[in-house]
């Protein structure tokens, strides 16, 4: 929130932008009571793509299926846990959509910041997580977690054998992390339009698509246009969620 606040109030002149995320432009100002910016204080430019999440549990954990995790928390509500990187993270979001849509109780335990939370499913003090899919896959291969599904509509090309949540009877957890750039507000249009008219171009470079996919990221390239609507449906499928559980941070 530091660095996005810092954009927010930045000369709006082309030379300083962000790498925006679902926290730091829809989530925060959702969750935060105070704090110094809003999602009005920086303009969209490009969009560049989405990290699919990953469902991972603790080797040890009894759980091989969705289903199986389902069934133990509505046996026993608040039994299974599940790690975040913090209150109003996209994690945090991703976990309480499941328990709307599983209409299950699980207990939520943020940590500061995705290593630490990891940890924890490691050793086992936690059940569940979400990670992107990438590091989920990488980590399954060492032996520190089992992946249970991925967030996605269709199974990935990558991880084929790894279900979609919607197989396992959860639909529309499609959640994940995406990247885009932003400015400061009343940047100008000619500025924005440069800006993004290089950004899209050096996403076509095979260099460069071929180094983001290999991170696990599905390019989707939107211009500011594209990406703003891609925002408000954001903000609109995000606000009636963290209202009906209150995720709120009066800071």
């Amino acid at each position: 929130m530091v660095g996005t606040t810092a954009v927010a109030h930045a000369q709006p002149d082309g030379y300083t932008l962000m790498l925006a995320l679902p926290e730091t432009n829809v989530l925060n100002p959702m969750v935060y009571k105070n704090i110094s910016y809003s999602s009005k204080d920086l303009d969209p430019v490009a969009f560049i793509g989405v990290m699919p999440f990953a469902l991972v549990a603790n080797p040890s954990s009894k759980a091989a299926t969705v289903p199986d995790l389902v069934r133990a928390a509505k046996q026993k509500p608040g039994s299974v846990s599940a790690a975040s990187w913090g209150i109003g993270s996209t994690a945090h979001a991703a976990i309480a959509l499941m328990e709307q849509t599983a209409r299950v109780e699980l207990l939520h335990v943020p940590f500061p910041g995705t290593a630490p939370a990891m940890t924890q499913v490691f050793s086992g003090q936690i059940d569940l997580m979400f990670l992107s899919a990438l590091s989920a896959v990488e980590f399954e291969k060492s032996g520190k977690v089992k992946v249970l599904g991925v967030t996605v509509d269709k199974r990935m090309d990558a991880f084929p054998d790894v279900p979609t949540l919607a197989e396992q009877g959860l639909p529309g957890i499609d959640v994940a992390l995406w990247y885009g750039i932003t400015a400061p507000a009343k940047t100008p249009s000619a500025i924005k339009d440069y800006l993004a008219k290089e950004i899209l171009e050096v996403l076509k470079d095979p260099t460069v698509l071929q180094d983001l996919r290999g991170r696990g990221m599905v390019v989707q390239p939107k211009n500011a246009a594209e990406f703003s609507r891609f925002m408000a449906a954001e903000e609109e499928r995000w606000s009636s969620l963290i209202k009906a559980k209150n995720i709120r941070i009066d800071n």
